[in-house]
């Protein structure tokens, strides 16, 4: 019986093959030095240092709530949503009272969800109202573009500013 798998018989003498080493030396140094580099790289990237203090952004470029009174919060409500004008008055009692009126710019049923943000004279933020939905049914977008009055009324008498912000339902 002759093993066919390590060893050769010929002539009653056994060749033995030799196997072949892929990790020469020229091979070891190429992967020694090259994860010497890779080592100083990471070394060098791990230790950036951080000491907490950062510039501001461009706070004149984001800041649509301190300068706009409406605004819209998705991609998707600019393409479905404006306002036809805002009217704002004062009650007897001295709080700030704003009706906005809510334009539809599509041809089919929407919902927006609606609120107003009430700030102070300095531009704090004083009170939240909750968000009021409106419903743009098929009924109502009879004309091109329907628009609904949204009216929200300030708990406090120091409101003197306000942000609506609006956005289509999902």
């Amino acid at each position: 019986m002759t093993r066919r798998c390590r060893a050769t018989v010929v002539r009653r003498q056994i060749h033995f093959h030799q196997r072949q080493i892929l990790n020469h030396a020229n091979n070891m140094k190429k992967y020694l030095s090259f994860s010497i580099v890779l080592a100083v790289i990471a070394l060098f990237t791990g230790c950036a240092s951080d000491n907490g203090v950062y510039r501001p952004l461009d706070t004149n470029r984001n800041d649509l709530e301190n300068s706009d009174r409406f605004v819209l919060l998705t991609k998707k409500s600019q393409k479905q949503v404006t306002t036809d004008g805002i009217q704002e008055r004062t009650t007897d009692d001295g709080r700030l009272q704003v009706i906005a009126s809510i334009r539809s710019r599509s041809r089919s049923p929407i919902e927006v969800q609606v609120n107003c943000i009430f700030k102070n004279a300095q531009g704090m933020e004083t009170e939240t109202m909750p968000l009021q939905t409106v419903h743009f049914s098929a009924r109502r977008l009879w004309r091109q573009y329907a628009h609904e009055p949204v009216t929200f009324t300030a708990m406090k008498p120091e409101s003197k500013r306000y942000s609506i912000r609006a956005q289509v339902k999902e």
